[in-house]
């Protein structure tokens, strides 16, 4: 009875995970994040859809999700889908978005 129950949750977390995306693929390390890194990648220029109102409100809560300057790209992933399912930026904004983090923290940026 318990482990149908656990096999029952491991595929709703499954199919849950193939339709939403899934944080656990982001590393929970904190990375350093300045302010004008972040200003520079979440701009409408790199993400043609983002609209300057959505811009403002990724930047907001980018900035006060990071503590001393760092953020994890889990964070980065949990705060941007929480936008999304709120209906402040659509799942292409947050692609694209994760995108970008991924390619800024992919070189040295990580320490």
């Amino acid at each position: 009875m318990i482990s149908e129950k656990i096999d029952f949750e491991y595929w709703n977390m499954g199919i849950f995970s193939s339709l939403f995306g899934s944080s656990n693929k982001y590393a929970t390390n904190s990375c350093y994040l300045s302010e004008r890194d972040l200003l520079k990648i979440v701009t409408h220029r790199l993400v043609r859809t983002l609209e300057p109102h959505e811009e403002a409100v990724v930047r907001e809560t980018l900035l006060s999700a990071r503590k001393n300057g760092k953020i994890s790209m889990h964070t980065i992933y949990e705060r941007l889908s929480e936008l999304k399912r709120g209906g402040k930026i659509s799942d292409n904004d947050r692609r694209s978005l994760m995108q970008l983090f991924e390619e800024h923290f992919g070189g040295d940026n990580c320490k």
